[in-house]
């Protein structure tokens, strides 16, 4: 074993030791051991450079890129998972542990309402703003859509939806997987393609095209089948002590994705971002410089900037040529 051979080895070895520290793990009484203060989201407000970020330890604040002073919004005392933004009402919508979904007025800073849950918490929430609907699935598997200028009126869903959980929603359309995918578009009431998705549902686009992901790989769907599949090709650890970035060949775990309209980005443990060419799945680069797994990530209105944080607190604006 040569030289570069064995540091290679000891840091992947170390690597690994602290990426399980790093594993989430779901507890009777919090969804994670991780440090309170890791990043759990991360939305845009505006179109560019100002953000809302969650924190384990329920504080959810207000980011503008280029200024070290975070703005806090609210303490809700709840740990919170996940965030979604009403531009319109500026409502913020957050998940959480305890306490459902909760509807929080940014401009009063409080509480408004809280949508309970059968199963205590959800990971994941959407909003879409052309629809007007609000959609969560719990730790059991329960779906729901709420009506958001209806007082948050349950939207009842179709029986044939019942052995399936929703995912995400685009333009009215809901996306379901389980045995098999479905869409159940909303404005027409009409269940759409029925494709078969491999790994859990993370985007959509506004063609109807799928971005799923499945341990340290991602599949990209069109609306008859899978185009293709990648994984990141590399993990590279930078080591601090001498400035120096080794690209170990190892594919680890992804933990989100999202479609832009010409290009894939999956975030993963392996603190790295990858953009990915949406027509034929070739790499186009490497987004580097998070410290810890990247939790969560999200792309502006324009594409042209992408954010990110992880798991250390670490928060990053990526301007997107």
């Amino acid at each position: 074993m040569n030289s570069y051979t064995s540091i290679s080895f000891i840091l992947i070895t170390c690597a690994l030791f602290i990426s399980c520290e790093q594993k989430i793990s779901v507890k009777d009484s919090e969804l994670t051991a991780i440090n309170p203060l890791s990043y759990t989201d991360v939305i845009y407000k505006s179109d560019k450079d100002t953000v809302l970020t969650a924190t384990f330890d329920g504080k959810i604040r207000q980011c503008v890129n280029g200024e070290s002073e975070k703005q806090l919004i609210i303490d809700v005392s709840d740990e919170v998972y996940n965030l979604a933004y009403n531009a319109d009402k500026k409502l913020i919508y957050a998940a959480t542990l305890n306490s459902g979904i909760l509807i929080i007025s940014e401009e009063k800073s409080s509480i408004e309402k809280a949508l309970p849950l059968e199963e205590k918490w959800a990971r994941k929430i959407h909003f879409d703003p052309n629809s007007k609907v609000l959609m969560t699935t719990d730790f059991g598997g329960n779906s729901y859509l709420w009506q958001t200028d209806n007082d948050y009126e349950p939207i009842t869903i179709p029986e044939e939806f019942s052995e399936k959980t929703a995912k995400t929603i685009s333009d009215g359309v809901v996306y379901f997987d389980g045995k098999g995918t479905a869409a159940w578009d909303l404005t027409n009431d009409q269940i759409q393609s029925n494709i078969k998705v491999r790994g859990e549902i993370v985007d959509t686009d506004k063609e109807g095209n799928v971005l799923a992901l499945s341990h340290n790989e991602f599949m990209f769907y069109n609306d008859d089948s899978l185009q293709f599949r990648g994984k990141h090709p590399d993990w590279p650890i930078y080591v601090e002590s001498i400035d120096t970035l080794f690209h170990a060949p190892a594919s680890l775990y992804l933990t989100t994705g999202i479609l832009s309209e010409s290009s894939i980005f999956t975030a993963s443990t392996d603190r790295s971002i990858r953009s990915w060419n949406k027509e034929d799945g070739t790499l186009i680069d490497d987004l580097l410089g998070h410290r810890a797994t990247v939790s969560a990530m999200d792309l502006s209105k324009s594409e042209t900037q992408l954010v990110s944080v992880d798991l250390k607190g670490g928060l990053k604006f990526w301007d997107l040529k």
